[in-house]
């Protein structure tokens, strides 16, 4: 049995409110307060592996928010990504696009609650973990 390595690059998006000063002439209301959504992008990387003969699989990944351990489940059209840093949980759903490797979706968890992903999964050849060309 042999395991299939995958290197996982892509983007998670969040979306938060934040109080913003307005600076701006009194006939337009003067310095005021707005309430303002920023959209906010996080690069994240790492890989995992999946045994030949099963649909589940682990691995590691890194971010803005640290490292965190990956449980991966193929499904039909993509992927399902529990991933666990050391104080909580997220959850990405994942779908195959047209496009070959390129994956998107929606990302849950009670922490940061969710969000818009979107990745490149690709399958690393064995060569690539071999001391001899």
């Amino acid at each position: 049995m042999t395991d299939t390595v995958f290197a996982i690059h892509g983007t998670f998006f969040q979306t938060n409110e934040a109080l913003a000063v307005v600076h701006g002439a009194e006939q337009d209301g003067g310095t005021h307060a707005e309430l303002r959504e920023l959209a906010m992008s996080h690069a994240f990387s790492g890989n995992f592996m999946i045994p030949e003969d099963s649909g589940h699989g682990e691995g590691v990944m890194i971010d803005y928010f640290g490292p965190s351990r990956i449980f991966v489940k193929r499904q039909t059209a993509g992927m399902q990504i529990e991933k666990q840093y050391s104080n909580r949980n997220l959850v990405y759903a994942l779908k195959a696009t047209e496009t070959p490797n390129l994956y998107e979706g929606e990302y849950h968890g009670g922490f940061v609650g969710t969000g818009k992903v979107r990745c490149y999964i690709t399958e690393l050849p064995e060569s690539l973990f071999s001391l001899t060309p």
